[in-house]
């Protein structure tokens, strides 16, 4: 599984847990919360954990950036 680790004083998890909704129709992810950290694991291969990845970081801004 590929894991993407979040900072949780920077991306509020309200937001983290709405993209993870958005994404679920594209990828399979689950998380796992440690004091200030979230860890996000991504169910698909190498190659399409890259691009998803950043996609899902770049809409995760998106919509911090939309209600803040």
């Amino acid at each position: 599984m590929n894991s993407l680790e979040l900072n949780l004083n920077i991306y509020p998890l309200k937001y983290i847990e709405k993209a993870i909704e958005d994404y679920m129709s594209i990828v399979k992810i689950t998380y796992s919360i440690e004091a200030d950290k979230i860890l996000l694991s991504f169910n698909c291969n190498e190659d399409d954990f890259r691009l998803i990845s950043n996609e899902f970081g770049n809409y995760l801004i998106g919509l911090i950036g939309k209600y803040v």
